[in-house]
């Protein structure tokens, strides 16, 4: 699971492409950042954010990195 590619969560386009514009591609380099390091990521916001969360949680049962 943690190879797969961000498509698989179903996320918006543009919560996709922020993530990308960090370099997070897959889903372990996501769950490697904690939703703080998240929030700095330019046009990132929370309620992308917890859409996110919610999806890796729901697919995976998965979680952010805990700060």
């Amino acid at each position: 699971v943690q190879t797969c590619a961000l498509p698989i969560l179903y996320i918006t386009a543009r919560s996709e492409n922020c993530l990308a514009s960090a370099n997070i591609k897959t889903i372990g380099q996501l769950i490697k950042h904690t939703r703080n390091e998240l929030l700095k990521i330019s046009n990132l916001g929370s309620k992308s954010i917890k859409d996110i969360e919610k999806q890796l949680e729901e697919k995976f049962g998965l979680t952010l990195e805990l700060a």
